[in-house]
Protein backbone atom coordinates (compact mmCIF):
# COMPACT_ATOMS: atom_id res chain seq x y z
CA UNK A 1 0.00 0.00 0.00
CA UNK A 2 1.17 3.19 -1.00
CA UNK A 3 0.96 6.21 1.38
CA UNK A 4 0.20 9.67 0.39
CA UNK A 5 2.98 12.03 0.42
CA UNK A 6 1.42 15.54 1.01
CA UNK A 7 3.17 18.69 -0.93
CA UNK A 8 4.90 20.01 2.32
CA UNK A 9 6.77 16.85 3.24
CA UNK A 10 7.95 17.25 -1.13
CA UNK A 11 8.70 20.64 -0.13
CA UNK A 12 10.54 20.00 2.97
CA UNK A 13 12.40 17.08 0.77
CA UNK A 14 13.31 19.70 -2.22
CA UNK A 15 14.93 22.35 0.09
CA UNK A 16 17.03 19.51 2.36
CA UNK A 17 18.36 18.09 -0.92
CA UNK A 18 18.86 21.79 -2.18
CA UNK A 19 20.50 23.27 1.16
CA UNK A 20 22.87 20.34 1.15
CA UNK A 21 23.65 21.13 -3.06
CA UNK A 22 24.73 24.71 -1.57
CA UNK A 23 27.26 23.13 0.61
CA UNK A 24 29.39 23.13 -2.70
CA UNK A 25 29.03 26.16 -4.02
CA UNK A 26 30.94 28.20 -1.78
CA UNK A 27 29.19 31.32 -0.54
CA UNK A 28 25.81 29.84 -1.27
CA UNK A 29 25.98 28.26 2.10
CA UNK A 30 24.14 30.84 3.67
CA UNK A 31 21.47 30.56 0.84
CA UNK A 32 21.19 27.12 2.60
CA UNK A 33 20.87 27.70 5.43
CA UNK A 34 17.63 29.94 4.54
CA UNK A 35 16.79 26.69 2.33
CA UNK A 36 17.03 24.20 5.49
CA UNK A 37 15.77 26.22 7.69
CA UNK A 38 12.45 26.51 5.73
CA UNK A 39 12.68 22.81 4.47
CA UNK A 40 12.71 22.06 8.51
CA UNK A 41 9.56 23.81 8.91
CA UNK A 42 7.57 23.06 6.31
CA UNK A 43 8.56 19.49 7.12
CA UNK A 44 7.39 19.60 10.46
CA UNK A 45 4.28 20.97 9.43
CA UNK A 46 3.86 18.47 6.90
CA UNK A 47 4.28 15.47 9.26
CA UNK A 48 1.84 17.39 11.67
CA UNK A 49 -0.94 17.06 9.03
CA UNK A 50 -0.23 13.61 7.33
CA UNK A 51 2.71 11.76 9.64
CA UNK A 52 4.29 9.34 7.37
CA UNK A 53 7.70 7.91 6.91
CA UNK A 54 8.57 10.31 3.76
CA UNK A 55 7.69 13.76 5.75
CA UNK A 56 9.66 12.10 8.95
CA UNK A 57 12.83 11.58 6.48
CA UNK A 58 12.49 14.92 4.82
CA UNK A 59 12.90 16.35 8.31
CA UNK A 60 15.38 14.52 8.75
CA UNK A 61 17.29 15.41 5.50
CA UNK A 62 16.46 19.32 5.69
CA UNK A 63 18.23 18.87 9.52
CA UNK A 64 21.11 17.09 8.28
CA UNK A 65 21.61 20.07 5.48
CA UNK A 66 21.13 22.86 8.02
CA UNK A 67 24.16 20.77 10.24
CA UNK A 68 26.01 20.55 7.21
CA UNK A 69 25.69 24.04 5.78
CA UNK A 70 26.29 25.59 9.99
CA UNK A 71 29.08 23.46 10.12
CA UNK A 72 30.64 24.50 6.40
CA UNK A 73 29.74 28.18 6.98
CA UNK A 74 31.54 28.12 10.18
CA UNK A 75 34.64 26.44 8.98
CA UNK A 76 34.64 29.80 5.76
CA UNK A 77 34.27 32.27 8.90
CA UNK A 78 37.02 30.62 10.71
CA UNK A 79 40.04 30.38 8.06
CA UNK A 80 38.69 33.95 6.73
CA UNK A 81 39.09 35.21 10.56
CA UNK A 82 42.57 33.92 10.52
CA UNK A 83 43.68 34.93 6.97
CA UNK A 84 42.76 38.38 8.40
CA UNK A 85 45.51 37.71 11.65
CA UNK A 86 48.91 37.53 11.08
CA UNK A 87 50.49 34.43 12.90
CA UNK A 88 54.10 34.67 12.57
CA UNK A 89 54.99 31.06 14.68
CA UNK A 90 58.28 30.23 14.73
CA UNK A 91 58.02 26.46 15.01
CA UNK A 92 61.69 26.40 15.34
CA UNK A 93 62.19 28.11 18.61
CA UNK A 94 59.05 25.92 19.93
CA UNK A 95 60.86 22.86 19.11
CA UNK A 96 64.14 23.92 20.47
CA UNK A 97 62.88 25.57 23.65
CA UNK A 98 61.18 21.88 24.03
CA UNK A 99 63.96 20.15 23.49
CA UNK A 100 65.84 21.93 26.09
CA UNK A 101 63.28 21.82 28.52
CA UNK A 102 63.01 18.05 27.97
CA UNK A 103 66.70 17.75 28.08
CA UNK A 104 67.04 19.37 31.53
CA UNK A 105 64.16 17.48 33.03
CA UNK A 106 66.00 14.33 32.05
CA UNK A 107 69.35 15.52 33.57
Amino acid sequence: MREKISTLSLTSLSLGVMSIITVFGGYTVFLGLFFAFIGILTGLRGKRYSPTKFATRAVRISIFGFILCAVVMLVFTALYLSSLLNFDFDFHSLYETLADLIHRLIH
